[in-house]
């Protein structure tokens, strides 16, 4: 489980307004003690909007598809046979996003290891 705290989300910094606050994360905490289902409440769902400063890491810290092992031209793409990498803006492939419509696909061309994944050399 990865989740974000806040001793706030009045703070300065974009991950305030999207992480627990002490309370949200003590009855968590708690649910998961006892053994209780944990619904899925808006716990830290506050729109998050990047101000500018933010925003110009944005392309770094996202991530983007590459081949996770070398992948032949004409193969089915499989779970195992890709990786999510950043930084987005230096490898230009398809967004980690993307993720789910690139499995099941084809290759139009050869990939090796840690190549980017684009749309135009999938069908």
């Amino acid at each position: 489980i990865e989740k974000h705290f806040s001793l706030s989300r009045d703070l300065w910094g974009s991950d305030h307004k999207v992480s627990m606050t002490p309370k949200e994360f003590r009855e968590m905490v708690g649910a998961i003690k006892n053994k209780k289902k944990v619904e899925s409440k808006d716990y830290g769902k506050e729109a998050k909007i990047l101000n500018k400063d933010e925003a110009l890491f944005r392309p770094i810290f996202r991530k983007s598809l590459v081949a996770g092992k070398d992948i032949k031209k004409g193969s089915v793409v499989k779970k195992d046979m890709i990786y999510a990498m950043r930084p987005q803006k230096y490898i230009k492939g398809l967004s980690s996003e993307e993720y789910e419509k690139v499995i099941g696909k084809k290759a139009k061309k050869d990939f090796k290891k840690y190549k980017p994944i684009n749309k135009k050399f999938l069908y």
